[in-house]
């Protein structure tokens, strides 16, 4: 093998391995949602989580409704 083809391979071989790695953290990561209302007006509090392999967490924050564009907070939702 000459030092191109050596050269090709390698790089191959390193494109193959973060094409793997890729599809393995994009498989792994999924969550959802949730949106509450706040003690403050004008605000509701928004949580993302996060579930990996057993395990949850989670963060939670206030932030304006004027972020959600079409949310009717007026109206109770389940």
């Amino acid at each position: 093998m000459n030092r191109r083809e050596g050269l090709t391979a390698y790089v191959l071989v390193v494109c193959t391995l973060l094409a793997g790695l890729a599809t393995r953290a994009a498989e792994s990561l999924n969550g959802s949602w949730a949106i509450e209302r706040s003690d403050e007006p004008g605000k509701v509090e928004f949580t993302l989580i996060h579930h990996e392999r057993g395990n949850s967490s989670s963060h939670s924050s206030a932030w304006p409704t004027s972020v959600f564009v079409g949310l009717d907070v007026s109206r109770p939702g389940k």
